[in-house]
Order: structure tokens, then sequence, then C-alpha cells
């Protein structure tokens, strides 16, 4: 996810290219969309560059893992995941 880096205390919401609730948002999709498919998704690890404590980060990236028994569910739901997300990515 790439969004703008921007202060938090002086950038008011509608200025906002918040990478990470955006990305807060996917992770929360992706869950959804695995429960709907009897699935399991997965995000283990989550980094925000830049680290900063009231600084909204520019980039965010993190691991999805999805499984399911069947092969034809685990591509519906990575289908699925992938068209949701791009519209979020949209949106946000």
């Amino acid at each position: 996810m790439s969004g703008r880096d921007s202060h938090a205390g002086t950038t008011p919401f509608y200025a906002r290219r918040d990478s990470l609730l955006c990305a807060a948002k996917l992770i929360v999709a992706s869950n959804e969309i695995a429960k709907e498919y009897n699935g399991l998704a997965t995000t283990g690890i989550i980094n925000a560059e830049p680290g900063s404590v009231n600084t909204m980060a520019h980039t965010v990236t993190f691991t999805l893992d999805i499984r399911h028994t069947s092969d034809e569910r685990l591509s519906l739901i990575e289908k699925t995941t992938r068209e949701r997300f791009t519209n979020i990515a949209k949106n946000e």
C-alpha cells in the first residue's frame, strides 16, 4: 500500500491518504472473505514506513496467508480477495 506520509496533528481527514488505515481495512476484508468460503486468512507481518508516532505512514506492506482444503475454494478466496482489495484501495 502506498499513501502519503503527513503529520497526524495538522492533516485533516479529507486530506489524508492513510496507507495503514487502508491496510487495516484490507486485513479485515480478507478475514471476512475467508470466513464466507469456510477458509482461513492470516496476517503475520505488518511494516509501516516511516515508523513515527505522529506521522501517517506513506508505505505499508503486510503478509497474507490464505488457506482452504479445496483448491477450487482457495482460488475463489484469492479471486474475491483481489477484487475487494482493488475496490478498497481505490476508495482509500
